[in-house]
Formats: C-alpha cells, sequence, structure tokens
C-alpha cells in the first residue's frame, strides 16, 4: 500500500542515480525544494547549478560502491534505464533505512 507524504526537504540529502531526462528533473525539484542533492552520472557534462555530480559508472555486483554512495542520503532517487541495477541499488538502500523512489519499478 502506498500513501502520499509530504515532506519538507529543505537541507535533506538527496541522491539521484542517473543523469537522464527523468533523473535531471528530479534532481532539479529536489534542489529547488532547498535538499542537498547529488547526481551520479556515467558522464559529468550534465550540470543543474547547485546540484553535485559523481561521474561513476555503478555496477551492479560492487555492492560497496553503492553503499557508500546512499550511506549519507535521506532520499535515494533511482532513474536508470537497467532494472536489475536499479533493483540492486534499491535492495541496498532500503537495508541501510533509506527512502527510494524507483523510477524503473514503483513497487520498490
Amino acid at each position: 500500500m502506498y500513501i502520499p507524504l509530504f515532506i519538507d526537504f529543505s537541507n535533506l540529502k538527496v541522491l539521484v542515480i542517473g543523469c537522464g531526462s527523468v533523473g535531471l528533473r528530479r534532481a532539479s525539484l529536489f534542489s529547488n525544494a532547498g535538499a542537498k542533492v547529488t547526481t551520479v552520472c556515467r558522464e559529468s557534462e550534465k550540470r543543474i547549478e547547485g546540484v553535485n555530480v559523481v561521474s561513476i559508472d555503478i555496477k551492479e555486483n560492487d555492492i560497496e560502491t553503492i553503499k557508500q554512495l546512499v550511506k549519507d542520503h535521506h532520499l535515494v532517487v533511482i532513474a536508470i534505464d537497467s532494472e536489475s541495477l536499479a533493483s540492486a541499488i534499491a535492495r541496498i538502500a532500503i537495508s541501510l533505512g533509506k527512502l527510494v523512489n524507483n523510477a524503473v519499478d514503483s513497487r520498490l
């Protein structure tokens, strides 16, 4: 069961994984809401003012890298094409007690 929430994101840390149109739109949305946003991109050329960018190509089996990226954030937004990688990231984030918004699969 899903429940809509209204959350004040001022000064909360949001990690957006994926810098396609969906990822950039969500990064901009949270940044405009006052969140401290970090995006994870394979390419560093896509930037939004006020948003930190980490250039890394995450692999599904690189659990430690995923944990390091996720650990200091309140919300993890997953906006990537790979369902299996998105699921792996979501599982790790949930296991660390993070809120997850998965654009690939809303059930996660």
